[in-house]
């Protein structure tokens, strides 16, 4: 998954919407084998640490998510489009 969403960051620019739902196949990759590799362990310390280190990527990709999708809301408010080129204009 995380190499699926490698691809996509690099060879597709089109839409805002795509870059972002890339970040979010990284970032679930990253957890599903933080997880599993947990798992596999077989102990109980290393199979906790994994959790919690996992819930700790969740939450970053979930914040990401919101902070994106914002940016992206405010972005068709301004000009009526997700195009990834007019999201230079968001001037601070």
């Amino acid at each position: 998954m995380v190499f699926i969403g490698f691809l996509g960051l690099t060879f597709s620019k089109k839409t805002t919407i795509h870059l972002m739902l890339c970040v979010e196949l990284i970032f679930i990759g990253n957890f599903l084998s933080i997880i599993f590799a947990g798992v596999c362990l077989h102990t109980y310390e290393i199979a906790s640490a994994a959790y919690i280190y996992s819930l700790y990527i969740l939450t970053v990709a979930a914040s990401e998510s919101a902070i994106g999708l914002s940016i992206l809301i405010v972005n068709y408010r301004f000009h009526g489009s997700i195009a990834l080129s007019r999201l230079h204009t968001l001037n601070g």
